[in-house]
């Protein structure tokens, strides 16, 4: 397992333990970084891939999976998608959904993305919450881990280029892992969170191993919004950089995704990997 991790319980506070080996990063010259028009390489002509090499999954289009634990999950392979060529994985946590509507929402997610995924050639994996409410809770952590060992076994995956994506509850989690995890994905994406949920459980910017690129997205009539806004704040005083790899983005709207979005997401952070 490439994430080890511990929970406790303190009253509401949870505390995660991170034991991921230390690596060394800079910008990397990446074969498969596939379709980034924007990418600069500061080392010349260096491989520095890191391909997972797994074979044997279905592909092209929409495939149903379940983890050596029965849990379920949805994948889209775009139609390029070649198990010569390790392509980049986008990992999607859905919003609340409701009492025994998490399965379809995490489906309805993964529509969401498909075409987006067509066009940035990466694949996706929408995850079920197993949370109340169709939500999420810690155990899905570890339903996360063996989701991507899955993936990897069963497609080729560029393993510095696997990014995270959440929505409403989704997000405010995926504010977390992205970083408690920030040397194990390239980058993560927000709609409609904000960072309470990390900052009541002691994750904070400032406490992150790199800077790992952020990209928020929400409606200027969403009620979260002054969270976000104070939370591009928290981010730049603890250095990250403003249209480099910090993005908010306040569309017209409420507590939604717009189509437009995914795509928006990855025009920014397509250039992102985790060895930045």
């Amino acid at each position: 397992m490439w994430i080890e991790w511990k929970l406790k319980r303190n009253k509401s506070l949870f505390l995660f333990l991170l034991f991921v080996s230390a690596q060394a990063f800079s910008t990397a010259s990446v074969p498969s970084l596939n379709q980034c028009p924007d990418m600069i390489f500061i080392d010349g002509i260096e491989d520095d891939s890191m391909p997972s090499l797994g074979a044997g999954g279905s592909y092209p289009g929409n495939v149903q999976a379940t983890t050596s634990g029965g849990s379920e999950y949805y994948i889209y392979i775009p139609s390029t998608y070649d198990p010569s060529t390790p392509m980049p994985l986008f990992v999607l946590w859905h919003g609340t959904a409701g009492a025994g509507n998490a399965d379809a929402q995490a489906q309805a997610v993964r529509s969401k993305w498909d075409d987006h995924a067509e066009t940035g050639q990466f694949i996706i994996v929408s995850q079920v919450g197993t949370g109340e409410q169709g939500s999420w809770d810690s155990g899905d952590v570890a339903i996360l881990n063996d989701i991507i060992e899955d993936i990897q076994l069963f497609y080729n995956i560029e393993t510095r280029r696997m990014y995270l994506w959440g929505f409403s509850s989704g997000g405010h989690w995926m504010h977390a892992l992205g970083m408690i995890y920030a040397d194990r994905f390239a980058a993560y994406a927000i709609n409609a969170g904000d960072l309470r949920f990390a900052t009541n459980n002691n994750i904070f910017p400032s406490g992150t191993s790199r800077k790992i690129p952020v990209y928020v997205s929400i409606g200027n009539t969403d009620p979260n919004l002054p969270y976000a806004q104070n939370d591009r704040l928290e981010f730049l005083q603890a250095g990250w950089e403003e249209d480099r790899n910090y993005w908010l983005e306040v569309f017209t709207g409420g507590h939604t995704v717009p189509n437009n979005v995914p795509t928006e997401i990855w025009e920014n952070i397509c250039i992102s990997t985790n060895i930045d």
